[in-house]
Parts: structure tokens; sequence; C-alpha cells
């Protein structure tokens, strides 16, 4: 199980949670991967499983690489709720 959050900097913890549930959508939509969301210590992640047996090293490293090419891609987000 790995557990991660997108922080490109600059941001507060409202659009930080914002910007990751984006994230995990366009993921899964993408097909590259499809990890699930979760909430540690009050802040929204994404949380992968690697418990096939066919699940490789370098993997993780295609959900890296996909996660920063989705979260520096130009994107239309909704405010939080609240702001």
């Amino acid at each position: 199980m790995v557990c991660l959050r997108y922080n490109p900097g600059g941001m507060n913890e409202a659009e930080l949670d914002a910007l990751n549930r984006e994230l995990l959508l366009r993921l899964q939509e993408s097909g590259i991967a499809v990890p699930s969301g979760t909430t540690l210590r009050g802040r929204y992640a994404l949380r992968a499983a690697f418990c096939n047996h066919r699940t490789e090293m370098q993997d993780l490293g295609i959900l890296i690489t996909a996660v920063r090419n989705i979260g520096t891609a130009p994107r239309d987000m909704a405010t939080p709720e609240g702001s």
C-alpha cells in the first residue's frame, strides 16, 4: 500500500484536497492506474495497492509519472466548498 499527495506548492489545504480529488478522477479515467482515495491526518491522499503478483517496480514509476503529468496539466478545477 502506498499513499501519496500531489503538492505543486502555493496552495492551501482545501485547494490541495480538491486538486488531489480531481487528480484521482483523472487518473482513473485515463486507465493508467486505478488508485483509491483516503484521508490521512485530515488530508486527502491517493492510495495505491500493489498486491497483484504481476506488479513490478516500474508500475510505481508509471503511477508517479502519471500523477506528475496530470498534476501539471492545465485544469479547470471547481472551487472547494466554503471558498
